[in-house]
Formats: structure tokens, C-alpha cells, sequence
């Protein structure tokens, strides 16, 4: 055999098994890739509106930025306290962030409210790929200093939502979630303004979402 048939010969078979393992290896990969994103959002969905919770996932066709139907996953959430209250989760990305492979995916809990308007309850990261130490401190918890545990204030208040950053975000009227700067009610991160200004438009992203679900129910 020539080399100029034996050399696209060996390209060819060198693709088609490259080809081969790569499908073989997302057939193994994408059932427990899929579980894990599943648990992540329940996770979100339970730091929102507490354990007792009851989630109902939907899906709705809803209009795209292109004109297009794009198909929209949302939660329906009952609360045992609340049992008439209307409850919803959807999740909210932002533009891409500065040094992040991709998008802020952010759980948007959102109380419906008898005038139809949103308040809202409270959010939470699903998933964010940040600079640790600076866009990741979005996630942060306060921290006992030494001083409280010594002198007897290291117990947690009941029901204290300890999340520095996300917990501005609770019970608010929508149009109060923009940074301080942009003429909201949210202070940024010392030294993360954009990562801090991308969670302000995953939330407004999400909203929008529930709108145009709600109004295709």
C-alpha cells in the first residue's frame, strides 16, 4: 500500500475510534452529569424556601431574544405556612462575567402577590465558575470572629440568614435589585462589581422569564 493511500487511511481510523470513545464516554458521563445539575437546583430551590417545601417542575414555551420559542424549566413551590400563596423558582443567567467560562446560573425565588406583581422571596447560586477570593465571595457566610466565641456570642440567631451578599436580595421589590451605583439597593463586593452587577441581571433575567411563563399559562 502507498503512502499516500496508508496515511489518510490511518487519519481515518485514528478519527473514527477517536470519535467512538468520545460518544462511548458521554453515554457513561451525561446520566450522573445530569443528576448532579438536578441536585444542584433542588439544593438552590431549598435554600430558598426551606425543606418543607413542595417543588412541581414545569416547562413552558416561552418568546427568545431571536424571535424563536425557546422552552423554559420552572418550579411551582407550595409552603406548608402559606398554603394559598403563589410560589415559583426559575433560574436566571447572566451576560458572561469578567475571567469566567460561563454564565452566573442564579435560582430566583419569587412570591406572586394579589395584584399580580412580584416580591422578591429570596436567591440562590446554582452554578458560578468566579475568581475564588473575589467574584465567588458572592457565596459567602458570615464568619464567628474570635472575640464572639470567646465572650459568649457565637450562637446563631433562629432563622438568620447568614449569607452576606444573596441575603440583600430577600424579600425586595424587583426594581430595588440593582447595585447601589446603578441606582438600586444592593452593594457590591469590594473588588467583584461585575461579578456583584451579574447577579443583579441573572435576577432581572429570571423575572422576565416568570413573566412570560405566567402570561402563557
Amino acid at each position: 500500500m502507498s503512502d499516500t493511500i496508508k496515511f489518510p487511511l490511518v487519519l481515518l481510523i485514528i478519527t473514527v475510534v477517536c470519535g467512538a470513545v468520545l460518544t462511548g464516554l458521554y453515554q457513561v458521563t451525561k446520566g450522573p452529569i445530569a443528576a448532579m445539575e438536578k441536585m444542584k437546583k433542588e439544593k438552590s430551590i431549598r435554600e430558598i424556601f426551606g425543606p418543607d417545601a413542595e417543588i412541581t417542575e414545569k416547562s413552558a414555551e416561552i418568546p427568545a431574544a431571536d424571535g424563536k420559542k425557546e422552552t423554559v424549566a420552572y418550579f411551582e413551590v407550595k409552603m406548608k405556612d402559606d398554603p394559598e400563596g403563589r410560589y415559583y423558582a426559575v433560574i436566571g443567567k447572566s451576560a458572561k462575567c469578567y475571567n469566567s467560562a460561563e454564565p452566573l446560573q442564579i435560582m430566583v425565588g419569587v412570591r406572586v402577590l394579589e395584584d399580580g406583581k412580584f416580591k422578591v422571596k429570596k436567591i440562590a447560586v446554582v452554578k458560578s465558575a468566579e475568581t475564588p477570593g473575589l467574584g465567588e465571595n458572592i457565596k459567602n457566610t458570615e464568619k464567628k470572629s474570635l472575640f464572639d466565641i470567646l465572650f459568649g456570642r457565637a450562637e446563631d440567631e433562629p432563622g438568620k440568614d447568614k449569607r452576606v451578599f444573596l441575603r440583600q436580595f430577600n424579600d425586595r421589590d424587583p426594581a430595588q435589585l440593582k447595585l447601589k451605583q446603578d441606582g438600586g439597593v444592593i452593594d457590591g463586593i469590594t473588588g467583584a462589581t461585575i461579578t456583584s452587577r451579574a447577579v443583579t441581571y441573572a435576577v432581572e433575567d429570571a423575572l422576565q422569564k416568570l413573566k412570560k411563563i405566567l402570561g402563557a399559562e
